[in-house]
């Protein structure tokens, strides 16, 4: 994942401040996760860091210079389609009917998602599911 390697080259930066301004907390919190151990390894060798999360951060010019930002990226075409599978499956999981579409439906789904943050994503999956 893209964005698990920017944060770790974040990490490894020793930046004393990492902003992450996003609506995705559950998705931020996610990417820590899948580094903790490899954050937990180096714990003794690296400088600490203080990382903020916010839908909206704003960071007074006096401290701006210690300051790094991890911009989470949007999903690629791949990855759209990932998204679609994970919840068509997990809908099948819930006792649903089973989904079944023609790719070029499944194609435009995940063209329409173009831009569109990976919660909002899966929202918009849901509900193209239960249509």
């Amino acid at each position: 994942m893209p964005d698990v390697h920017d944060l770790e080259l974040l990490l490894r930066s020793d930046a004393p401040l990492i902003l992450v301004e996003s609506l995705e907390e559950p998705r931020v919190i996610t990417l820590f996760a899948r580094l903790a151990l490899r954050i937990a390894q180096g714990y003794g060798e690296r400088a600490r860091t203080l990382v903020l999360v916010s839908h909206a951060l704003e960071v007074p010019p006096e401290i701006r210079h210690l300051c790094v930002r991890l911009d989470l990226r949007l999903a690629d075409r791949n990855r759209r389609l990932a998204l679609i599978r994970d919840e068509a499956q997990a809908w099948r999981q819930a006792g649903a009917p089973g989904v079944r579409a023609a790719r070029e439906a499944v194609d435009q789904l995940s063209q329409n998602l173009l831009g569109v943050t990976e919660s909002d994503a899966r929202r918009l999956i849901r509900n193209a599911i239960r249509i």
